[in-house]
């Protein structure tokens, strides 16, 4: 068999074979390095642009995040219209406009975000919504308790409001002589052995809040918000019992009163404060002092009890809140319309009641057609309750305003579906 090899046919067509072929191959070379020199730099572009509309997507949405509470913070203060802006950590800057939908209680918030060197940006939009809070400080119960709670002799606790729980307890809860517990779907505890699903009692995580969490977690306050005041007129301080014939028919004013051992009281049938001009009485009272006031007053405004204890008694009818640092009693017909505050026992006896919230860090004692319409909560070891006495749980009631705030509490959410990503 013949092989055909093919060789050059001279020596100079050699080399130039192999020169085209070696300038073939360079050009190759030279070809694919410029493509791939070109690929990165497009791939290098592409990333840098995703990175700068990445930080723009991202500054746009840190300003929907941010307006929700600070709309919340400035609530009372916060006008159509009004923006803030800032710079974000990387550089971004965010521009935030509040647009009144619906007065200030639907907002729309526009967010613009802007990369670092300016050359992107990104506009997000969202409807946020202001919803009062249904009670303030947690009192979702008709009556709470830190220690043991007794209901018996025909006493009931009740909670229309449609709720399916009435009496959260740290300790025992006891239903004595046909003593009951009434939700909106009827009787649901009874007494003396049938304890419904409505009762929450031995509760091992209520029991360990102190008593400066109980005033944070349940009024949203510390009690030294609740006593502060602004003193305008000042009477002579007394000591032993003594009757102030002149704390009458004093109307838009904070009177200070300063009483020091014995019992201070007012006269019979005292007036103070209106409905329109309401008067706060602050009592200091010093050693074994103490306050009485009964026989028909009428308060309307608050009483704040420094240091002491304070007895209303004898149809007193109190158009406000009563603030007690010290033991708190109630008896004989009185009828506080307002919230009573004190850091020691409430005691009620007599068809005593009260419209609004029963708070106590010592024990809470109801008799005798004694009634409170709000709700009751106690960071003492007992709350006894016996003699057809009332506990009504009212969602209007059980709400505690901030001290010295004109608006209730609440806060701004999010309206569902209103998120928009508009074209940048």
């Amino acid at each position: 068999m013949r092989v055909s090899v093919t060789s050059c046919s001279s020596r100079s067509s050699c080399g130039f074979t192999t020169l085209l072929f070696t300038l073939v191959l360079l050009m190759s070379l030279i070809g694919f390095s410029y493509i791939s020199a070109s690929t990165v730099l497009t791939h290098q572009q592409g990333i840098s642009q995703n990175k700068v509309t990445l930080q723009a997507f991202n500054a746009a949405q840190a300003g929907l995040d941010y307006g929700m509470p600070y709309l919340t913070a400035h609530y009372s203060s916060i006008a159509d219209g009004n923006s803030v802006q800032f710079i974000n950590g990387d550089g971004s800057s965010t521009h935030v406009v509040f647009a009144f939908q619906n007065g200030k209680d639907l907002i729309q918030i526009t967010s613009t975000g802007s990369a670092p060197d300016g050359s992107s940006s990104r506009v997000l939009q969202q409807l946020v919504q202001y919803k009062t809070d249904t009670g303030n400080g947690g009192l979702r119960f008709a009556l709470q308790s830190q220690g043991n709670i007794i209901i018996e002799n025909n006493a009931i606790v009740s909670d229309l409001s449609g709720s399916a729980q009435s009496i959260r307890a740290a300790g025992d809860v006891t239903l004595n002589h046909n003593a009951r517990t009434v939700l909106s779907t009827g009787v649901a505890s009874i007494g003396p052995s049938s304890i419904g699903s409505d009762i929450v009692m031995n509760d091992l995580t209520f029991a360990t809040i102190s008593d400066t969490d109980l005033f944070i977690d349940f009024l949203n306050a510390p009690f030294a918000d609740f006593q502060a005041a602004t003193i305008s007129m000042t009477f002579a301080p007394q000591s032993g019992d003594y009757i102030y014939n002149n704390l009458s028919n004093l109307n838009g004013v904070t009177i200070s009163v300063n009483q020091s051992n014995g019992v201070g009281s007012m006269r019979n049938n005292s007036s103070l404060g209106t409905t329109s001009s309401p008067t706060t009485l602050v009592l200091t009272l010093n050693s074994t002092g103490s306050f009485s006031i009964g026989n028909g007053a009428v308060i309307n405004g608050k009483i704040i009890a420094n240091n002491g204890n304070i007895i209303l008694d004898n149809n007193v009818i109190l158009n406000g809140d009563l603030i007690v640092d010290g033991n708190a009693t109630l008896g004989n017909n009185v009828i506080v319309n307002g919230d009573v505050i004190t850091t020691g026992t409430l005691y009620m006896n007599n068809n005593a009641k009260i419209n609004g919230v029963g708070f106590a860090l010592g024990n809470i004692t109801l008799e005798n057609e004694a009634e409170i319409n709000g709700a009751v909560l106690s960071g003492g070891s007992q709350v006894y309750l016996n003699e057809t006495s009332k506990i009504t749980y009212d969602p209007n009631n059980a709400q505690v305003p901030q001290p010295g705030g004109t608006v209730s509490s609440g806060s701004y959410g999010k309206v569902s579906g209103s998120w928009t990503d508009v074209a940048s």
